[in-house]
Formats: C-alpha cells, sequence, structure tokens
C-alpha cells in the first residue's frame, strides 16, 4: 500500500470514528465537535470540521470531503491538494478556512462535496490556528525560530483578496476562540482575554495565568473549554473571573 493509501486509510478510519461520536451523542467528542445548526463547535487547532452533511479534514497539504449523511457508510466523495504546511481548519457559512505554516487559504462550499480554492493570504512561516467573525478572519502566529509572536487581524470583506488590518503582539500564541464581545487566547502559559467588539482597537480585558500550557480554546454561553497537553479542562467565566469545572484526562 503506498503513502497515499495508507493516509487515506488512516483518515477515513478517524471520520468514521468521529461521525459515529457524533451521532451517539458521545459528551466528551460533542465538547470539540458538535452539531450546532449543521455546523460544529470546534477549536481553532482542529484538523476537521463539520458542515451539514459532510466532515471535511485535512492533512500536511491535503482537503478531504466525507459524507456522513449515513454515519454506518461514510464515504470520502474528493481529495485535492490545498497548499502546504495545512494545519488547521475551521468552517464559517460557506466558507472552510485552512490555517498553513505561510498562510491562510480559503475555499468556498458551493458543492459541498468538492470545496472550491477562492484566495490565500501569505504571511511569515509559522504555526497558524485561525477563527473567524463576521468580516473579520483572527489568526494566531508562533514562530519557535524567529521572533513573530502575534495576533493578526484579517479583512475578508473581499473574500478574494484578505487583507491584514491589524496586528496585536502575543508571547507565544496558540489556539483562540471568539464571542460577539470577547477574544480569548491561549498565549503561553496565559490565557488572555482581550474586549473585541472593535477588531481594529482590541485591549487586554484580563490575562489568567494556568497550571499547564493551554494549547486551544472553545468558548461558548459562558463555559470555557481548554485542551492541555494531558486533557481538557472546563471553567465557567463571568465578569472578570473564571472558576474550574471539571477536568478530563
Amino acid at each position: 500500500m503506498t503513502t497515499m493509501n495508507h493516509r487515506l486509510a488512516a483518515w477515513l478510519m478517524t471520520a468514521i470514528v468521529f461521525s459515529a461520536a457524533l451521532f451517539s451523542g458521545c459528551s466528551e467528542f460533542e465538547e470539540f465537535v458538535s452539531s450546532d445548526g449543521g455546523t460544529s463547535t470546534q477549536g481553532s487547532m482542529a484538523r476537521f470540521t463539520i458542515k451539514g452533511d459532510y466532515l471535511y479534514i485535512v492533512d500536511t497539504d491535503h482537503l478531504m470531503a466525507f459524507d456522513i449523511a449515513d454515519s454506518t457508510n461514510v464515504r470520502l466523495r474528493s481529495m485535492q491538494d490545498a497548499g502546504w504546511g495545512i494545519e488547521t481548519i475551521f468552517a464559517k457559512d460557506s466558507l472552510l478556512f485552512l490555517g498553513s505554516t505561510d498562510g491562510l487559504f480559503v475555499f468556498g462550499l458551493n458543492k459541498p462535496s468538492k470545496p472550491n480554492f477562492i484566495s490565500n493570504y501569505r504571511h511569515i512561516t509559522s504555526y497558524d490556528p485561525v477563527v473567524v467573525r463576521g468580516k473579520y478572519a483572527f489568526v494566531t502566529l508562533r514562530s519557535d525560530w524567529s521572533s513573530v509572536n502575534e495576533l493578526q487581524v484579517i479583512d475578508i470583506t473581499n473574500i478574494k483578496n484578505p487583507v491584514q488590518v491589524a496586528t496585536y503582539s502575543m508571547t507565544a500564541p496558540r489556539g483562540l476562540s471568539i464571542t460577539d464581545s470577547l477574544l480569548f487566547v491561549c498565549d503561553g502559559s496565559d490565557l488572555v482575554v482581550m474586549r473585541a467588539t472593535d477588531p481594529l482597537t482590541m485591549t487586554v480585558k484580563q490575562r489568567f495565568k494556568m497550571e499547564g500550557i493551554p494549547y486551544d480554546v472553545i468558548a461558548r454561553n459562558g463555559l470555557l473549554t481548554l485542551s492541555f497537553g494531558d486533557g481538557l479542562a472546563q471553567y465557567t467565566y463571568t465578569g472578570d473571573t473564571i472558576q474550574w469545572l471539571s477536568t478530563l484526562y
């Protein structure tokens, strides 16, 4: 079996497991991939996302679309080149945003079984998780080999020509999550909370020191779910405080 066939087999098994977990209501799984109006609630560091009846998975240089309408018969519908150094995928409305080590790639879902390439935004080589709210994409850049550690705000009003419109200095940013008014960023061993009503003039509201290094965060309805190297932790967030609820190893 070729390397590509091995890779495809591995991702197909992943798709079957993920889709089966989703439709069987596995609570742990649903924390990071849950059905919500046909779209997954996901972390910014995810390599897969669900949109309607399709599961989209990325590896280093491919984007794969699986039909999961029938969870007992998951089918690969397409696999295409998607750039290089692809690390993350985030779904928003009819678009897929792929974060790579050197940029952001945007694909459309006019044909869900085979997403169409729309545009890409290039940046310095670094790790690149992404989330989207409204007309802005939020990207953290973390580099272990250079001094670039920052949060970039990208205007995607013209989806064919994304433009960087703001930059904020960070220490060692990883995953992030956006709500209507707040942006949560995993930065080194801290969880940074930023006022994000206006993405062009964001300020730091709170900085919480965590026990361990947070890898990714999901903010939803006052609940924060953080992933660490050894498991997940849940917190409530109200006002200027966060309170630990539970830990899952």
